[in-house]
């Protein structure tokens, strides 16, 4: 089994990962309008599942459409609001890709994955094949689960190994890569034994297996654990010559590509501090207090929304909406969402160096920090933190380290 040094290994037993996903639909929708798009649609407009409501100013910004069908309710400067009439009509302007894979160019393919609005987590997936054409040997899709409650990867493998396995193919052949390797937790090595009947030529496919700590869903953590070489941030895909992409972005290619239909709906589960937990498949644009109501309500008494999980989750409002990033969604005590004040003086255990995955000192860096020795830390590694959060998780002094050596870093990157 591979793994990297440091990280935190949790024994959460997530029940989650057992239940199938499931299609939600609500009534209503709102559409985030970037500044630099322009509308295509008007109040009372109908529209249909895959029609675009927003182009980009410029050809290289992906088209926002719709993910349900129903009628224009209101367009203002940054939202569009659609009430669902439950037909799911498709927009009939979309078509299939049916050349086949082997006589499309690289440049065919990264139009239709424009088009079609993926993104890998909140980049777009066009831009990534873009740039790693012909520059890689290897796509590694990170499958793993480590950072709890989300699930999602697992189910996404347990459900779609058909159109996992379709889109990956579809992939190496826009990247000119040499194989593809699929990262597998030690907990879910049944996974293996479903995704490889879809694989035809195990030396285009294959896989590895890695022990389910977090962070390896980092791509420095990952890449660093496949090949056991280390890379620095910078150049990372030409340096390790591996792109590193998400399950849910491989499957949305397949799906775009036999379908026809823009990437419009959101995978993710929603755990903990809910009546119900559930793996959902909603449309973009969809209010967290729709969904949050979709299960059941919350169970907490003073309840905070995270989007994300417990090491990296944001805090946001139930008014926010699903988006291309959005992986979890977890109900928490508002108060246990607030990093404490309560921190005491540090014991000097050791415990934040042993886990940190990039090998740094955080206790260093935030001591340097604290006391304005700035120039101490660019000789550290500072610049090397993935904000992870494991040094603050073991703190026993519930020492501020990751949030404070994270707001170092954007500091200092808004001078730079």
């Amino acid at each position: 089994m591979l793994t990297f040094d440091g990280g935190v290994r949790f024994n959460h037993g997530n029940k989650t990962k057992l239940l199938p996903i499931q299609k939600m639909d609500p009534e209503y929708i709102y559409l985030e309008i970037p500044n630099n798009y322009i509308m295509t649609v008007s109040a009372f407009d109908e529209v249909k599942i895959g029609q675009i409501i927003a182009s980009g100013e410029d050809e290289c910004l992906p088209p926002v459409c719709s993910g349900i069908s129903g009628t224009v309710e209101s367009v203002n400067e940054s939202t569009v609001t659609i009430k669902n009439d439950f037909k799911n009509h498709i927009y009939p302007g979309l078509s299939s890709v049916d050349i086949p894979l082997t006589t499309l160019e690289t440049n065919e393919i990264i139009s239709v994955l424009q088009f079609m609005g993926i993104y890998d987590e909140d980049v777009k997936l066009a831009e990534k094949i873009k740039k790693s054409s012909g520059k890689i040997e290897n796509i590694i899709v990170s499958c793993t689960c480590s950072e709890p409650p989300s699930v999602i990867s697992y189910r996404l493998l347990e459900e779609y190994a058909k159109e996992f396995i379709g889109g990956l193919k579809i992939l190496i052949h826009a990247t000119k890569a040499r194989a593809g390797i699929i990262a597998i937790n030690d907990d879910d090595i049944s996974l293996k034994l479903n995704l490889a009947k879809e694989i035809n030529d195990p030396k285009l496919i294959s896989f590895r297996i890695v022990e389910n700590k977090y962070p390896i869903e980092n791509e420095k953590c990952l890449i660093y654990t496949l090949t056991r070489k280390e890379y620095n941030r910078e150049n990372l895909i030409e340096n390790s010559r591996c792109l590193v992409l998400t399950a849910e972005s491989v499957i949305n290619t397949y799906l775009s590509f036999t379908t026809g239909i823009p990437a419009v709906r959101k995978f993710f589960s929603v755990s903990d501090g809910l009546k119900e937990s559930k793996n959902l498949s909603v449309p973009i644009g969809t209010r967290i207090s729709d969904i949050l109501e979709f299960c059941g309500g919350t169970i907490r008494k003073d309840p905070q929304v995270i989007e994300g999980g417990f090491m990296t989750g944001k805090p946001i409002s139930e008014d926010n909406t699903i988006c291309h990033s959005t992986s979890c969604v977890t109900v928490v005590e508002k108060e246990d969402s607030v990093i404490s004040s309560k921190s005491e003086d540090c014991i000097r255990c050791g415990r934040c160096i042993k886990v940190c995955p990039m090998m740094l000192k955080p206790i260093y860096l935030y001591s340097n920090i604290i006391y304005e020795r700035h120039e101490k830390n660019e000789h550290s590694g500072i610049s090397h933190c993935i904000n992870c959060g494991c040094c603050s998780y073991v703190c026993p002094s519930n020492l501020p380290l990751s949030q404070t050596i994270s707001d170092s870093l954007k500091s200092i990157s808004k001078h730079d």
